[in-house]
């Protein structure tokens, strides 16, 4: 049994919350958001003249001048500008021997950054960079406001606030009175621009007017003076092998430039593990390198593992260096002292069950890509060593497109290219009910391939659209037949050209009727002849996935990648029907069929991947693709796909799925079923259905539902329940989830989730 918690934060003001989140385990998702409150008209400042220097540019209803004071005092409808600053006030005094400023009154200020704050009473000095403010509002260029009943502004913009408050919607007060969204109170909070540090006495944290939290105080690095996002997560977690455990980071060194970070993890059945991070960024460079380590009180929780050990421990390293804004240039690396560890104490960087060690150059322009990179995947956890083994070395790769726009309207040219070796250590198969389906072979391969293509759309008269397409292919490729899997190939050396032409015609016919329905009917015909083999790799290392649908009927090549192509000469016929019937009401319909007319059809040749068979493209004429989706009465909305044999008219793979949503409810519900033959090695038809249900019980609250069922093996694949509360500034929700034991990951998983609108995201689940 495990936990996780995961923490995304973001806003200037996000770590200020962070020394409450250990307190705070709910969590939500978005539903319906109050409107946020204007502190001031976004044309409040309209008209107003703006001064760029400190020269002082006035306008009052009144303006009297005290020469022997030297003083000049406006009133009414008051409006101020220098040095870049726009203010307005009910009466200013300004003091032309100090240049102190005295606003009262409906005070107004816009910086030169564009913020606004408004106060009742203010005194300024310093060119406005310093003062003392009455009943303070400030407003973030994001929408958070910050308020205080006393405020002083000291050099380099540090801040002194009394009795402040923090929220990221105004005054957090919904038409009906509620009070909504999160808030940040706090006696006092110092921000300092020197130490880079921001203090809060005494916070506490309100979650829709209601107190969750209070710490005595709190010293956080200021997250406004650096980009150092990941800076202060706390975390909680559990396992039976580790126990509790509760991390808080604290900084050790913190500029903009440069920061190191400790962050001690209290675990209850194994001690303290400590990270360690420092980091450091330029304008073109940014580093990072990050250490773990603990010695285990109980190493034999791990009994039999790879975590029997006391001292196990991890580096991870990153940079990237980025000389333009079209290159950048990269790599990452990985130590550890065991395969597990970085899995036992869920730290680190990690690609699912890998570590990837890898080095990487990105040219990217509007029109040009290049990518270049050597990439190893570490196999993590007790099965690492042989997952890692079936994972192949990648090195290189090299990926390179570039679109040529023609002179005079005449298209455009696409040239493509890509090299990639591997090695791969051993054989990545699996058979199923004695079908084999190879992700791998055994051994050393290189391929390369390059192609262009030339296009071009002519509109020809009635609008019909007609677009001829001619390219060629060209692939090397070689495999040293390392692997003595059945059915492996032999060591060899091929070459082939691939020559390319195609023709896609379509016309789009538009009109609306009598009763004011819009229509819009595309019939579609696409020719498509490619001369070159179908297997260009030896080996299927980047192809496997093949799923037949409407989303690929009009490719040239159907197939994911460059291992495999589509071969012969085939035709494409479909089309799309859409109807607009006002009021939220539409249709929209989309059919095709393809013809395999000449050569092979590469979706129909045996291979050890499988890829393409029981897909309905390995038959001529292929299955029938067809989708509907529409919303024909207000609050429904359906949909269905279906792929169907033309010989006899019997599905092969289908799914409907429709939704109905009132504001009291929504329930939804589907069906899908594929025939056995779709999936090579099944012995029986999938046939499952479920729905969801949700029930608003007021603006903010909801509690929903669901469930999927299995109709085969007559059992539940997955359901699950939740309550959930969202205003669009404070969301989250408490749930519990139950995957079944014919899924590829059976547990069973309560957690919660937090959503503070300009601070982050925060989640929180445990499963047993």
């Amino acid at each position: 049994m495990s936990v996780t918690r995961i923490c995304t934060h973001k806003g200037k003001f996000k770590s200020a919350l962070l020394g409450l989140g250990l307190l705070a385990t709910c969590a939500f998702v978005p539903a319906a958001m109050a409107q946020q409150t204007e502190l001031l008209p976004s044309n409040y400042f309209a008209g107003q003249a703006l001064s760029t220097t400190s020269d002082l540019n006035f306008t009052a209803q009144t303006l009297t001048v005290l020469q022997e004071q030297n003083l000049i005092i406006a009133t009414g409808d008051v409006e101020l500008s220098a040095e870049g600053y726009l203010i307005k006030a009910q009466r200013v005094v300004y003091n032309r021997n100090t240049r102190e400023v005295e606003l009262v009154g409906d005070v107004a200020v816009r910086d030169p950054d564009g913020l606004v704050y408004v106060a009742d009473k203010a005194n300024l000095t310093g060119d406005f960079r310093q003062g003392l403010l009455e009943n303070l509002i400030f407003q973030d260029e994001a929408g958070y406001w910050l308020s205080a009943a006393e405020a002083e502004i000291k050099p380099n913009r540090s801040l002194d606030l009394n009795d402040a408050d923090i929220t990221p919607c105004g005054t957090c007060i919904d038409e009906n009175g509620r009070e909504i969204g999160w808030r940040i109170k706090a006696v006092r909070i110092v921000r300092n621009t020197e130490e880079k540090t921001i203090y809060f006495e005494r916070p506490s944290m309100v979650f829709a007017g209601v107190p969750i939290a209070t710490i005595p105080y709190l010293t956080i690095p200021d997250p406004s003076l650096t980009d150092y996002d990941e800076l202060l997560k706390a975390r909680l977690s559990y396992s039976s092998e580790l126990g509790v455990g509760i991390a808080y980071p604290g900084f050790i060194l913190h500029d903009p430039r440069t920061n190191l970070t400790l962050t001690p993890t209290i675990f209850t059945n194994q001690g303290v593990l400590g990270q360690l991070d420092w980091s450091r960024s330029t304008r073109v460079t940014s580093v990072k390198v990050t250490g773990y380590g603990i010695y285990q009180f109980n190493p034999s929780a791990f009994a039999g593992k790879l975590g029997d050990r006391n001292m196990r421990g991890a580096v991870q390293a990153s940079a990237t260096y980025t000389p333009t804004e079209h290159l950048t240039i990269g790599g990452a690396y990985t130590l550890f002292s065991d395969r597990s560890f970085l899995t036992d104490y869920d730290v680190g960087d990690r690609e699912g069950d890998y570590a990837v060690n890898r080095v990487y150059g990105t040219y990217l322009e509007e029109d040009s890509y290049v990518d270049a990179r050597v990439e190893q995947y570490v196999g993590l956890d007790e099965n690492g060593a042989s997952n890692e083994a079936q994972q192949a070395l990648i090195a290189p790769k090299i990926e390179a497109n570039h679109v040529q726009q023609l002179a005079n309207d005449w298209g455009e040219v696409r040239l493509s290219g890509k090299l990639i070796h591997l090695e791969r250590a051993d054989d990545h198969a699996t058979i199923v009910n004695g079908t084999p389906h190879v992700f791998g072979f055994e051994g050393a391969k290189s391929h390369l391939t390059l192609e262009a293509g030339w296009s071009k759309q002519w509109v020809a008269p009635g609008g019909l659209l007609i677009a001829p397409y001619l390219g060629a292919r060209a692939d090397v490729a070689q495999y040293d037949g390392a692997s003595g899997y059945a059915g492996a190939p032999a060591a060899d050396l091929v070459y082939s050209a691939t020559p390319i032409a195609a023709l896609d015609v379509s016309w789009p016919l538009v009109g609306t009727d009598s009763s004011g329905t819009k229509h819009y009917f595309a019939p579609r015909l696409q020719l498509v002849s490619r001369g070159g083999p179908t297997n260009t790799g030896i080996t299927n290392d980047d192809a496997q996935s093949f799923v037949f649908d409407d989303s690929n009927l009009f490719s040239f090549n159907r197939f994911s990648g460059e291992d495999r192509q589509d071969s012969g000469t085939r035709l494409a016929i479909g089309g799309q029907y859409n109807a607009d019937f006002g009021n939220g009401r539409w249709v929209d319909i989309v059919v095709g069929q393809s013809f395999q007319l000449g050569g092979t059809n590469a979706a129909s040749v045996a291979n050890p991947n499988q890829t393409g068979i029981g897909s309905g493209a390995d038959q001529s004429p292929s299955y029938i693709v067809a989708g509907i989706q529409g919303a024909p009465f207000d609050g429904v909305t359906l949909g269905a796909k279906t792929l169907i044999d033309p010989q006899n008219g019997q599905v092969a793979r289908g799914s409907i799925a429709g939704k109905y949503t009132t504001d009291i409810f929504s329930a939804g519900a589907f069906y899908s079923y594929a025939h056995q033959n779709v999936s090579p090695g099944a012995t029986q038809e999938r046939h499952e259905v479920g729905g969801d249900v949700r029930i608003f019980i007021d603006d903010y609250w909801s509690v929903g539902a669901y469930s999927n069922y299995d109709i085969a093996d007559q059992s539940f694949v997955s359901y699950g329940s939740d309550v959930s509360y969202d205003d669009g500034y404070l969301g989250g929700t408490i749930y519990y989830n139950r995957s079944s034991a014919n899924t590829l990951d059976p547990k069973d998983t309560i957690g919660a989730k937090l959503n503070l609108k300009m601070i982050g995201d925060y989640a929180y689940d445990y499963d047993f």
